[in-house]
């Protein structure tokens, strides 16, 4: 298939990834032929997970349905062969040849995943009220904990912002929806001081 990437470039050694400033490359990928080029990247819709042409209109070019645990999932990304999913509680790679699904991560409740490139994951999880930031380093299965024991308040949304680089630190924001509420219906008063 003319979306397939045949041979991957060598992912970033896991000592560079954590000693060297280097940028992230994304999760899309990039295919050029003789047609011209195309920059692809994956979905999820209706419980089946798609890969489409990001310059093209229409219907995906590849569909695979996604295991029944797996299909409320959304995209982290793809990177021509695999695209990684996530739902609350797991992290999975489906083959997007095979179709062989291999769960990353297995977690008791994950708030947030963001994939940066094709060979990291950044994810949070949380457990008895308390979160933890971990990156995967998907060549290897190695996982590590940048940060841990950051408090989470019931209702609260909780997101990650990715870092450009391999140096970059990862942020969060935590915004609970019911001040949030109570914040807009201030800010819509009339009479209000804001």
């Amino acid at each position: 298939a003319a979306w397939y990437v045949r041979n991957l470039a060598a992912p970033i050694s896991y000592d560079d990834l954590t000693a060297k400033d280097l940028p992230y490359s994304g999760a899309k990928w990039l295919v050029s032929g003789e047609e011209g080029a195309a920059l692809y990247e994956i979905s999820v819709n209706g419980g089946a997970l798609e890969v489409r042409d990001t310059l093209g209109a229409g219907d995906p070019v590849h569909s695979i349905a996604l295991p029944e645990e797996l299909s409320t999932s959304r995209a982290l990304g793809g990177n021509g062969q695999t695209g990684y999913v996530a739902t609350d509680s797991r992290i999975a790679a489906v083959d997007l040849q095979t179709e062989e699904v291999k769960t990353l991560v297995e977690a008791d409740w994950l708030l947030d995943a963001v994939m940066v490139s094709y060979d990291v994951i950044y994810y949070a999880g949380e457990a008895g009220g308390k979160a933890a930031i971990d990156r995967l380093y998907i060549p290897d299965g190695k996982v590590d904990t940048l940060y841990k024991d950051i408090p989470v308040y019931p209702a609260s949304e909780f997101r990650l912002i990715a870092p450009e680089t391999t140096l970059g630190k990862i942020g969060w924001t935590m915004m609970n929806p019911e001040i949030m509420e109570i914040l807009t219906k201030e800010f819509n008063n009339p009479d209000s001081v804001y």
